[in-house]
């Protein structure tokens, strides 16, 4: 493994870009028809090798070891990765230091852990995924960062779904509130097939962009992903989704429970997009945050766009203080306040930690939050 030295990863250059604008825009001063991004540049491409993988099944990665940079396919679909801007998808393209096309077997439950630290700052991930006609698998993506350390993640993961497919993913973040993440899922989903995502986010310092957007093309295609999240202090998290329906029955769900304390803010922009030919789809979307401080902050934007009839789309959205009743009563039986609160805001979380596959990962992701509750400033 090479020695990285330490003097040659320092930024040179933090550029402001904008993206995961609205489908449909609305009003300028409401500030939600896109997002501040922060794009950050290096003298040079850096390589990565803090990633470790179990029952990976691509034969280029061994099994529990780091992998260098494999280069992009010149001959890629770029535009089915532009994800949150055409800048910040070239540089992704340009530099990724960890880039993977492979194609998952059939029951396979796989995990790829990156870490980043002080020998491995930077992440800029490029990952390609397809479920073949008929296979069921499992694939969780867990990112973490040294508590102290101050990283950038730039990340794009493209799926393709085939015919009667099956996949579970599962998205862990767990930076540092030093580290500046912007990461892009693109989805495809053909007929029968499914695609099942849990995604929880626990940090990432001056700004986190999550954006997600794909197509249900297929008859009796399905989508649904569950978000849970925390933010604190002055973290920025932003929670972009662009479902479009085009085949018949197809049906695409969308859920987020999470908390927001300290002076954190959080935007929730979720469109549900039913085209011509998508008779008999269904979309459902629903946000629910906790405000644990009054300085904390919330925006919710869901947005329903029908180009067809014979379709059904909800959406509901609500923050609020935890319920003061509930909080009495869980406190007249022994817990302090802040373990009551903390108690809700775990339980309102379980339906997307319940979709980890892995009991060790799902209890320590578990612990994760907890200890995030109880350390929190009142």
């Amino acid at each position: 493994m090479s020695v990285l030295h330490t003097e040659q990863k320092q930024k040179t250059d933090i550029r402001e870009d904008r993206g995961s604008e609205l489908p449909a825009r609305t009003c300028r001063w409401l500030k939600v028809n896109d997002v501040p991004t922060q794009i950050e540049d290096y003298p040079e491409t850096m390589p990565f090798e803090g990633l470790t993988t179990e029952r990976f099944a691509d034969t280029r990665i061994a099994e529990g070891k780091a992998q260098a940079k494999i280069d992009v396919d010149s001959t890629e679909d770029v535009h089915a990765l532009q994800g949150i801007s055409a800048e910040i998808a070239t540089k992704n393209a340009q530099e990724a230091n960890v880039s993977y096309s492979w194609t998952v077997e059939d029951g396979a439950v796989q995990t790829l852990h990156f870490a980043l630290s002080k020998e491995n700052p930077v992440l800029q991930d490029r990952l390609r995924l397809r479920v073949p006609c008929g296979h069921c698998a499992t694939v969780v993506l867990d990112v973490e960062s040294d508590e102290d350390v101050a990283a950038a993640r730039n990340g794009m993961l493209d799926i393709v779904v085939e015919e009667d497919a099956d996949l579970q993913l599962v998205l862990l973040n767990r930076l540092n509130a030093k580290t500046v993440s912007n990461q892009s899922v693109t989805f495809t989903v053909a007929d029968g097939g499914n695609l099942g995502l849990a995604h929880v986010e626990l940090g990432g310092g001056a700004r986190t962009n999550y954006h997600l957007s794909g197509d249900l093309v297929g008859v009796e295609a399905r989508m649904e992903e569950y978000v849970a999240y925390l933010a604190q202090e002055k973290e920025k998290l932003d929670l972009f989704y662009h479902v479009r329906f085009h085949g018949l029955y197809t049906e695409g769900i969308i859920r987020a429970d999470g908390a927001l304390f300290d002076e954190a803010y959080k935007s929730f922009r979720g469109t549900l997009d039913f085209l011509e030919g998508a008779r008999g789809a269904v979309g459902d979307e629903e946000e629910v945050t906790v405000l644990m401080s009054d300085d904390a902050h919330s925006v919710a934007v869901p947005i329903l766009l029908c180009h067809e009839d014979a379709v059904e789309g909800n959406h509901a959205t609500s923050a609020g203080r935890v319920d003061e009743e509930l909080l009495f009563y869980l406190m007249s039986r022994g817990l302090s306040r802040q373990e009551a609160e903390g108690m809700i805001v775990e339980s309102r979380m379980a339906e997307t930690l319940d979709r980890i596959p892995d009991a060790a990962m799902r209890e320590n992701i578990r612990q994760a939050i907890h200890d995030r509750l109880m350390k929190r400033k009142r």
